[in-house]
């Protein structure tokens, strides 16, 4: 290396080292102009790369234009106090330029235009944080323009006449997370146009005149969002493919998809709760000549209604061919027509493995499933339970279709006229299902002959039918529903367990509730779940407890004066669950003089002192007569944690104790366990709490 390149390369590095120790510098801004600079825009065409613009509380009258450098940070003093307002400018603050990244942030800062457009990023990177933008007039409140890679985060965007947050042809990279959005109109609160953003967290709500998110030929992950009261939840055309994920989609109303509308786009929408909607068609989620994935999602009390002809309060589908697997389609309702849990017309939609409950078609057909004008879903490994219709098909209506129907369990569904669980008017072809406890099992047009062989109809003897079987016990058939033989002596094993039947809760005078319901008859039953809880949701329980394959239990330890709601569900050897058996409830009071009652000195399982314990708790137990006892412990799941008592026991009173551990010796964790007893056909549990 030459001499000269030597001194070349200490001069550089001499400069760099000196370039490098300048301090950053605070530019303060001040409203009556007596700060660093005048202005707000004269603070930033001052300021370097690292430099603070520090706006004081107040009011500005400007319009920004960010200066072509990043690093800059311009930051007020709170949304609440620190206002930049625009008199008609074009827009608030336009940010240009691939040079402005990541280290470029916006933040506590208010604007608001009364003419014109809120922030524009224009190929722009910088961050907008705990920021609001509002009452802007002839443009969004922010535009995300070509390849812009924003992050846009915990600001406030409200009222806004041109939609909140426009992102077009942009980055994936640009982020929308954790803002509140409320009260945009004429356009949705954010809309992505050509981009596949990630929009995570946000809270949507009161959008009018535009869907709350709106995806037109973009991909966007839309997470974890709360999207309430607006002109439709969330729509997806033209080729767009969202990922739709965990959100709360809630009281959006439409003519179609309240919830969710697909048009010509193929979303995955899984695991969200979409409640509460409203729409003509597809009160819960819409789709049209498209096939998503609608997988995991509670779909609940959604509405098609609106106007006469309404279908699909849950989901809708026209031209389409979704797979609708997993979910709890529960309480939905079309209110004028048809299919309260889900309507197919011209579609073939794969629906599997979800519960169809609670659905109802008020004054139409099809309370869980309605399918019109050939269609050819294939419905198959489903929970339909306890829907509802007024003129056709309590669980499922069929016209001028041939859709296919294995491994179904169908029960407990009703309809006012025709058809508890299906009313058929085309060629469906049902086998390996366990239709039964409905009352009419198929009612049929003149003429249709559904294929439906090799079914369990609720009893050995098969279905009654007035001519082929006027002996069967099981659900009735109509006439023209002849084609039934053979039928299964005993429920199918591969479709979902049956939910037990007729639970009945007693409260007892010494303050517990004894709980009985119907054996289900299934070959390979392991057992029943107890679920109870003090609020009438009915779904989900607070609590649960695994009784083994009892049909009575008791449950103790309650609040004298408080109202239980209970159900029971069963399960099989492989560990599926069936639905939640029909709910009912007693109030636990303890009466006078029930130390002395019959009842009482029985059977008996106290509570377990001390409570909450570390590391050793006793339980005191009673039984009247010898025999097999056991006591376990459970976790909050269901699973058994410990073995804690086990064998013959005299009558009278005993104890058993547990020491905090597993059956393994290992400490358990801190928690809410549950101590069950056994002992004969008595079954109790106590709820315990380890704290450490």
């Amino acid at each position: 290396m030459s001499r000269s390149f030597i001194y070349l390369s200490l001069g550089a590095i001499a400069l760099a080292g000196t370039l490098g120790s300048a301090e950053a510098r605070t530019w303060r801004i001040f409203p009556d102009g007596s700060g660093d600079a005048p202005t707000i825009q004269a603070g930033l065409d001052s300021a370097q790369a690292g430099d603070t613009v520090l706006v004081a509380a107040g009011e500005y009258q400007e319009r920004l234009d960010w200066p072509s450098r990043n690093g800059i940070v311009l930051s007020g003093a709170g949304v609440e106090s620190t206002l930049v307002v625009g008199d008609k400018v074009d827009t608030m603050l336009t940010m240009r330029g691939a040079f402005i990244d990541s280290s470029t942030v916006v933040r506590r800062l208010r604007f608001r235009n009364g003419g014109g457009a809120g922030i524009v990023f224009d190929a722009a990177s910088a961050v907008l944080e705990s920021c609001a933008v509002d009452s802007t007039r002839t443009g969004p409140a922010i535009s995300c323009l070509n390849h812009s890679a924003a992050k846009i985060t915990g600001s406030k965007i409200l009222n806004n006449r041109r939609g909140g947050i426009k992102i077009d042809d942009c980055d994936a990279r640009l982020r929308v997370t954790g803002n509140t959005l409320h009260e945009n109109w004429n356009w949705p609160g954010i809309y992505c146009l050509s981009s596949s953003p990630t929009l995570v967290g946000n809270t949507i709500g009161r959008n009018i005149s535009g869907a709350a998110i709106n995806c037109s030929a973009s991909s966007p992950l839309i997470a974890g969002n709360t999207i309430s009261t607006s002109h439709r939840g969330i729509a997806c055309e033209n080729g767009s493919c969202p990922t739709i994920r965990d959100n709360w989609i809630r009281n959006n109303t439409i003519w179609e998809g309240g919830g969710i509308a697909c048009y010509a786009s193929n979303p995955e929408i899984a695991g969200n709760r979409i409640l509460e909607n409203t729409a003509f068609e597809g009160g819960g989620i819409f789709c049209s000549g498209c096939a998503p994935r609608i997988v995991g999602n509670w779909i609940e009390g959604n509405i098609a209604e609106i106007d006469y002809g309404s279908r699909g309060g849950g989901i809708f589908c026209t031209n389409a061919s979704p797979l609708i697997e997993g979910n709890v389609i529960i309480r939905n309702s079309a209110g004028f027509s048809s299919g309260g849990g889900i309507a197919c017309v011209q579609s073939s939609p794969m629906i599997t493995g979800n519960v169809i409950t609670e659905n109802e078609a008020p004054f139409g057909d099809g309370g869980g499933i309605a399918i019109y004008s050939s269609s050819s879903p294939v419905v198959s490994y489903n929970s339909i339970v306890r829907n509802s219709a007024r003129a056709h098909g309590g669980a499922v209506y069929c016209s001028s279709s041939g859709p296919v129907f294995p491994g179904n369990t169908i029960t407990e569904n009703s309809c006012r006229f025709y058809g508890d669980a299906f009313y058929v008017n085309g060629t469906p072809t049902i086998a390996g299902c366990n239709i039964a406890h409905n009352g009419w099992g198929i009612d049929t047009g003149a003429g249709s002959v559904p294929e439906a062989e090799n079914n369990w109809w609720g009893d050995p003897s098969g279905p009654w039918h007035e001519i082929e079987n006027p002996g069967g016990l099981g659900d009735s058939l109509s006439y023209w529903a002849r084609d039934f033989v053979p039928w299964l002596a005993c429920a199918d094993t591969s479709a979902p367990p049956l939910p037990p039947r007729n639970l009945r809760a007693e409260a007892r005078p010494d303050g517990s509730i004894l709980l009985e319901w119907d054996a289900v008859p299934l070959a390979d039953l392991a057992g029943y779940r107890v679920h109870f809880d003090t609020e009438d949701t009915r779904v989900p329980y607070e609590d649960s407890v695994d009784v083994g394959n009892a049909t009575t239990f008791v449950l103790e330890g309650l609040v004298s004066g408080t109202k239980y709601y209970v159900a029971v569900v069963s399960y099989d050897n492989g560990g599926n669950r069936s639905w939640y058996s029909a709910s009912d409830s007693a109030t636990a009071e303890i009466s006078t003089g029930t130390e002395t009652s019959t009842m009482s000195m029985a059977y008996h399982f106290g509570p377990n002192t001390p409570n909450p314990f570390n590391p050793t708790t006793t339980i005191r137990f009673s039984v009247p007569v010898a025999g097999p006892i056991s006591v376990t412990v459970h976790d909050i799941a269901g699973r058994r944690v410990a073995t804690i008592a086990t064998g013959i026991r005299q009558p009278g009173e005993h104890t058993a104790v547990w020491d905090g551990r597993d059956d393994s010796g290992r400490e358990a964790p801190s928690g809410i366990y549950f101590a069950r007893l056994h002992a004969g056909e008595y079954g109790a549990v106590r709820k315990m709490v380890l704290l450490k």
